[in-house]
């Protein structure tokens, strides 16, 4: 469900203070120098004296090369059906140094599937799946967020919950060209206990006019990049109906929040009959202000943010939550629109790749042009004239990439 008004208003008062082309490796290092690959192709060849899958099965295999040299193969736990695996990345979380991997699967009936799993020592979680609604035309993209709340622990206590948000990303076909997806899996302790909603971020759009012509080479060409903070993500991709650039933050609220949606829808039952009378209603309006103004200022009022938020930009969505088979209260992603603009023109037969910054304030589209490449910053509500930076001598198209990313994250 969205709350695009108390709630919205709640955090604008109070928080002022590719086809796109994979950007996570297939390889990650992590702070103890164990180095993870992750392989595809059948079980039989990854696997020559296995007994877990069929011979002919395609899966997934990890590669983990331990500090001292040893090395071992783990197969991906989800990858061991008869469905075809496609397309997998890993992403590693910092802080409980857990490895990830995100991949898409098709199932030899029925519709497209993206997965996650994690990988904690030498145990995988249980995998994570989420159906597609139509052909998945983006490869899916994971970023991986971490924080704690306290619950009630039956003793007149509280205890902790560790919560980690999988923000999963990806482009689906639909009627008006390409659909954005965004789902939030939570895990509690590890484990999900809440259904992830499916998102369509093509739907935030603010309505702005669209340029004279469609850009022709970019499609929707969805990123997902870590955010300002370890609490937020950044979406950038292309509406292919509106020919608009749209860049949302997606950020992981304190939990306590839905306990403050619950509170005031509880609050209005219990005193909704005041509004029947001028007075009443004002003084039920009051009751429901001060409710948000005093819980927003404890959540949000130092969290160290300059911004100030456009209420029309800027929305929620809930991801439900039960305790002992009882609805409680949800957890609360906030999204805000920080860039809608008219996309810019890159020509016809091109592949364009769309890079974001962490703030979600600035982006590049490049594209490979012979021996150089081409690409245009955002300027303004637009976008600077084509400049270009020459490869060859060592650098790449990944290389120059990726020397455009780290400009945007330098300013």
């Amino acid at each position: 469900m969205r709350y695009p008004t108390i709630l919205a208003l709640a955090c604008a008062i109070t928080v002022s203070s590719t086809a796109a082309r994979a950007e996570e490796p297939a390889a990650v290092l992590d702070r103890d120098g164990r180095l993870y690959q992750l392989q595809s192709g059948t079980y039989g060849e990854l696997f020559t004296d296995g007994t877990l899958a069929a011979a002919t099965a395609p899966v997934l295999a990890l590669d983990i090369h331990d500090p001292d040299g040893t090395e071992h193969r783990l197969l991906v736990a989800g990858t061991e059906d008869s469905a075809r695996e496609m397309a997998g990345q890993l992403v590693l979380e910092e802080t409980s140094q857990t490895l990830y991997v995100v991949w898409e699967r098709l199932p030899a009936k029925g519709a497209e599937e993206v997965l996650a799993v994690g990988l904690e020592g030498q145990e995988w979680s249980d995998p994570v799946t989420l159906t597609a609604e139509a052909e998945i035309t983006a490869t899916p993209q994971l970023r991986v967020t971490r924080d704690s709340f306290l619950v009630d622990d039956g003793k007149g206590g509280a205890k902790e919950v560790v919560r980690t948000a999988l923000h999963l990303l990806w482009a689906e076909q639909s009627e008006g060209g390409e659909a954005v997806i965004y789902a939030p899996v939570i895990l509690e302790d590890g484990v999900n206990r809440s259904p992830a909603p499916r998102v369509v971020l093509n739907d935030f759009g603010t309505g702005g006019s669209a340029p004279e012509v469609l850009p022709e080479g970019l499609g929707s060409s969805p990123t997902l990049v870590r955010g300002s903070d370890d609490h937020s993500v950044v979406a950038g991709f292309v509406d292919v109906s509106t020919g608009r650039q749209l860049t949302i933050e997606l950020r992981m609220m304190p939990y306590a929040l839905g306990g403050l949606a619950r509170e005031v829808e509880r609050y209005i039952l219990d005193e909704g009959s005041l509004a029947q009378t001028p007075s009443g209603f004002e003084s039920l309006a009051g009751g429901v202000g001060g409710m948000i103004i005093e819980t927003g200022s404890r959540l949000f009022g130092t969290d160290g943010l300059d911004r100030t938020y456009v209420s029309s930009r800027l929305s929620m969505i809930d991801v439900p939550r039960s305790e002992g088979g009882e609805e409680v209260a949800p957890h609360m992603v906030r999204v805000y629109v920080t860039s809608d603009r008219p996309a810019p023109t890159v020509g016809a037969g091109v592949e364009a790749s769309l890079l974001v910054s962490g703030d979600g304030e600035r982006g590049v589209v490049c594209w490979e042009n012979g021996s150089s490449m081409l690409y245009r910053e955002t300027e303004g509500s637009g976008w600077t004239s084509v400049r270009t930076l020459p490869m060859g001598a060592g650098l790449d198209r990944d290389k120059a990439e990726e020397l455009l990313r780290q400009r945007l994250q330098a300013h």
